[in-house]
């Protein structure tokens, strides 16, 4: 335990840390990545944590050092983003609805293109027929 931020944060730490955890999403893998960075002093970090109010928070741990190099603890940085989560989303949204309309326009071309103008209005006893080459057909023998 020793090695744990649990540990080197001492009590009331140890409970702000298991309140913050118990606000996300996944509170095992926000422990975890906390331990494991207070475990590697060195390592530098940044992440995302989803909160369970759907708030996306953007997380980023440095090691802090003095001139002579000496290791005084860790900074931590937190950054709402999910504002720009949502943008990210809804970009993402219309640039598939913009394939969709490309392929659309594509298949309206193409089938204006090669189909020969009689094709929705070819009518044989006064119906409309599903295959113009089968009216064609018909109506030439």
């Amino acid at each position: 335990m020793e090695n744990s931020a649990a540990g080197q944060c001492g009590n009331d730490e140890a409970a702000r840390l298991r309140f913050a955890a118990s606000q996300t999403k996944n509170p095992q893998q926000f422990i975890e990545k906390v331990d494991y960075l207070y475990a590697h002093p060195e390592e530098t970090s940044q992440d995302e944590i989803e909160l369970i109010d759907g708030t996306i928070l953007d997380r980023y741990s440095a090691p802090v050092r003095d001139r002579n190099g000496q290791h005084h603890g860790r900074i931590w940085s937190f950054r709402d983003i999910t504002e720009r989560r949502k943008m990210e989303g809804q970009i993402q949204q219309m640039q598939k609805m913009e394939s969709i309309g490309q392929l659309a326009g594509a298949l309206l071309m193409i089938s204006t293109t090669f189909s020969p103008p009689w094709w929705a209005t070819f009518t044989w006893h006064g119906r409309t027929h599903p295959s113009p080459r089968l009216c064609w057909n018909i109506w030439t023998t």
